[in-house]
């Protein structure tokens, strides 16, 4: 067989799954995971970081179940089935998985390859959930064309795919298909990266200790409004302008960075600021520049990647009109700065022996 024609065959599949909007996440992801062809697999299977094509079978398909195909695989590394499996018996396992992948893509309008599992009464249900099902009940299981096409990782590829599947969530925010990313991988991501920081709690001491705080006019204090007086409630807390500098340099890698990102995420929904300034920087500033929403913020890219220097960061928060600058950061360079004579507050991760010159520091630990 000729394997240029069957690579050939692979790669315009993936541009056929890329073309449709509903599957920019899913296409991303794909586009991550190595290709490997080989005869051990009926059509297809995974281990969470390999894609592994029948060349033979591959070929064979119809465009729509090529991309069928590619996107059942994927699916898999998305919901993390290479690492799930734990002590369940790995055909069962495999079937539910399989189900709950088949129903969701035919749903949306893929063309499953002849003999996949499907059945409708699974709707709604987890992988976890339609194993128990398949394994209390006592008919013989059915053929499943596809295989026991799910190949358990190793727990220590967790990190490993777990990025990939975050640079494909940020791909797909990025093209303002954010929708193409699956209800599941969405909540994974955000109990991934729930916040390490209480911000309204810290920012609220942390400017009223600078001087800096300001009083929202949306809570008036009752009893002087008897009085004909209209003043703000003092539990009341606005938080002003502020600068958002993230650590970027080298030794930041996707994950940190999009813990990073979801902590200004959630100074947004906890109080709901009108614009947040927001510097990047590695040995300089890479990216200045104002973000008003949490769709801006969504888009917001890795870039620098190199050493780190606070240098440049700091001069240009003192040629701002912001009342505090909050450095998001591992901590590790050795630049001696200059206080720029403006409250700063470090926020610094997993690198407890941090210690400033100036500022407040606040220690967390990113697991």
């Amino acid at each position: 067989m000729d394997t240029n024609h069957v690579k050939n065959e692979i790669s315009y599949a993936k541009v056929r799954l890329f073309n449709q909007s509903n599957m920019v996440f899913t296409s991303s992801l794909c586009s991550m995971l190595e290709t490997v062809l080989t005869d051990e697999v009926p059509y297809g299977a995974t281990n969470g970081k390999q894609l592994l094509i029948n060349p033979k079978t591959f070929v064979e398909l119809t465009d729509s179940e090529q991309v069928f195909l590619l996107a059942h695989e994927t699916l898999h590394v998305a919901y993390l089935h290479t690492l799930r499996k734990d002590d369940r018996d790995h055909q069962i396992f495999n079937m539910a998985c399989d189900y709950v992948i088949n129903l969701e893509l035919v749903n949306q309008g893929m063309s499953m390859i002849q003999g996949g599992l499907l059945d409708r009464k699974y709707r709604g249900m987890s992988s976890e959930e339609v194993y128990d099902l398949l394994s209390k009940d006592n008919k013989p299981k059915p053929n499943n064309a596809l295989g026991n096409d799910i190949i358990p990782s190793d727990k220590s590829a967790t990190e490993e795919i777990t990025s990939k599947i975050i640079q494909a969530v940020h791909q797909a925010q990025r093209s303002n298909n954010y929708g193409s990313v699956p209800d599941s991988v969405k909540r994974y991501i955000e109990n991934l990266h729930k916040p390490k920081v209480n911000w309204k709690a810290v920012l609220k001491r942390f400017m009223l200790n600078a001087g800096k705080a300001d009083y929202s006019w949306k809570k008036p204090r009752k009893k002087l409004l008897n009085q004909g007086f209209y003043l703000p409630s003092i539990n009341s807390f606005g938080l002003g302008k502020v600068t958002f500098a993230i650590d970027t340099s080298g030794s930041v890698d996707d994950n940190m960075f999009s813990q990073f990102i979801s902590e200004i995420h959630h100074v947004f929904k906890q109080l709901n600021p009108d614009s947040i300034d927001l510097m990047l920087f590695d040995t300089s500033v890479k990216v200045h520049k104002p973000i008003n929403s949490i769709n801006e913020l969504n888009k917001v890219e890795l870039v620098g990647c190199g050493g780190t220097d606070l240098t440049d960061t700091l001069e240009k928060y003192t040629k701002t009109n912001s009342k505090a600058l909050i450095v998001i950061t591992d901590g590790y360079f050795n630049t001696r700065l200059t206080n720029p004579k403006k409250p700063v507050l470090w926020v610094i991760f997993n690198n407890p022996r941090f210690t400033a010159s100036f500022g407040k520091v606040i220690h967390f630990k990113l697991e």
